[in-house]
This record gives C-alpha cells, sequence and structure tokens, in this order.
C-alpha cells in the first residue's frame, strides 16, 4: 500500500508537506506533470539524499549547519534536436529542518531567487561537507591505510595482484601524511579555511564512520558495505545487482557504460 512505500523514505521527511505542494502543482497546471510519492516509488522514479550524518556537528562560531533530505526524480524528457525521449533526473523537493513543529518543504516553484535558491545554497553546503571529510577524506584515504599497510605486509611484491593494487594505492599514504600535517593539525587548513572548522570535520568522519555510515543509519562504515554489489543494492539497485546490466540504464540515471 501507499503506507508501505514511503515507509521507506527518511522518517523526519514532511511527506504530507511534500504532497500538498505536488497536489497543488497538478492543480494549477504546471508544465511539470510529476505524479505522487507512492506511484514514483513503484516507478523506481523516485531518489533520495540523505543528511542525518550532520546532526550535532559542531560549527566554526555558531554558522548555520542544516542537515537536508532532498528527493529527485527521473523526469521523461524530449531532446528538441532529435525528438528523442530521455530519461534526466530532476530535484524534487529540499526540506532543511527536521524536528521543528512545521518543516518547511522547499520546491523549484517557490520564488527561484529566493527560497528555492536558500534551499539548494544549503543542500550544496551539506554536500561539499559531507563529500570532502566522509567520502573523500574518510572513506577513501583514511580507510584504506590498514588495508595498503596489510597488502605489503603479506604479499610479494612481484605478486600479480600486488602489482595491480600498486597501481591504485601509489603514493596514497604519503599524500594521507601530508594531508594530517596540512589539514587536520590544530592551525590546519580545515581549521582556518572551513566553516566547520577542524572540530566539525572530526565530528563529521566520526558520526559518519563509528555510528552511522552514509549507507546505513543503523551502524557505521563496513567494508562489506562498500563492496561495489553490496553497495547497489542497499541502495536501492537491486537488478543491477543481481547482474541486470541492461536495466541499469533506467535504474541509475547518469550512469555510463
Amino acid at each position: 500500500g501507499d503506507d508501505a512505500c514511503l515507509r521507506c523514505l527518511p522518517q523526519e521527511l514532511n511527506v504530507s508537506g511534500v504532497n500538498a505542494f505536488l497536489e497543488s502543482s497538478r492543480a494549477n497546471g504546471s508544465a511539470r506533470k510529476v505524479a505522487d510519492l507512492p506511484t514514483l516509488i513503484q516507478e523506481q522514479r523516485l531518489f533520495f539524499v540523505d543528511y542525518h550524518v550532520l546532526e550535532g556537528v559542531p560549527t566554526r562560531g555558531g554558522s548555520a549547519l542544516y542537515q537536508p533530505i532532498a528527493l529527485l526524480f527521473l523526469e521523461d524528457f524530449t531532446i528538441p534536436q532529435t525528438g528523442e525521449t530521455v530519461r534526466r533526473l530532476m530535484p524534487l523537493a529540499i526540506q532543511l529542518t527536521r524536528h521543528l513543529k512545521k518543516n518547511i518543504v522547499y520546491h523549484p516553484e517557490m520564488d527561484p531567487t529566493a527560497e528555492w535558491r536558500f534551499a539548494k545554497l544549503h543542500l550544496l553546503h551539506a554536500d561539499s561537507n559531507v563529500h570532502e571529510a566522509a567520502v573523500h577524506l574518510g572513506y577513501t584515504h583514511l580507510a584504506m591505510e590498514p588495508i595498503i599497510v596489510a597488502f605489503h605486509r603479506r604479499l610479494p611484491e612481484d605478486s600479480p595482484l600486488m602489482q595491480l593494487f600498486l597501481r591504485h594505492t601509489r603514493h596514497t599514504l604519503d599524500i594521507n601524511e601530508l594531508g594530517r600535517r596540512t589539514l587536520l593539525s590544530p592551525n590546519g587548513d580545515f581549521e582556518r579555511a572551513s566553516g566547520l572548522g577542524l572540530q566539525g570535520v572530526l565530528g563529521i568522519m566520526q558520526s559518519t564512520y563509528r555510528d552511522h555510515s552514509l549507507l546505513r543509519r543503523d551502524r557505521g562504515w563496513s567494508f562489506h558495505d562498500y563492496n561495489f554489489v553490496n553497495n547497489l543494492r542497499l541502495r536501492g539497485f537491486q537488478r543491477v545487482a543481481e547482474g541486470d546490466i541492461g536495466g541499469a540504464k533506467d535504474d541509475l540515471p547518469g550512469f555510463h557504460f
């Protein structure tokens, strides 16, 4: 039923606010013909990104740091020059707050120079902080360190597997050491240039590694979860995870082959 469909969305999402916007949009004859949320879910056209990992993260000087939820959907679009119909990923709504009595849902039909732009700016701010602290520095650079050390300790230099591995990890430990001295030091780049400051960046890294990863809210980072097939399955791309690469062109917007 509809309730079962909606349970896959973040529990803090103001679903009634999103539905009210969609109903108003259809009633006013908007050019964007968007179905309701249960229909988008059933047709596998709804996507969301949830920055819950930013809750409780300290900021420098008390600057604002929202924990947005963004909804996106696959829209059928006809290319004017060729007449070809393709699917493109488009923004549907953004919610910046979570625990207010009424959490405002921002959408593209708001004043594009004020409310909608305000929401997009804070969404980009959240995304850039999570990307740099968790995805890039935490999950890519630092999480690879013990694996690199283990490879060098256990595999001979002339092993084919070692030769392949070296091509992907050359200079990683050197870069990490440089990053610890320039980015993560008490008066380093994060402390001086980031709106979060060093403690905020470390807060994101700790939260996404120890408490709840970007894929799951019930546990921290896991090497098993970030296996590519398991990663796809946890994100809801079951057909692709099972090897249906043909279905990936519909399931994964912008996925290149």
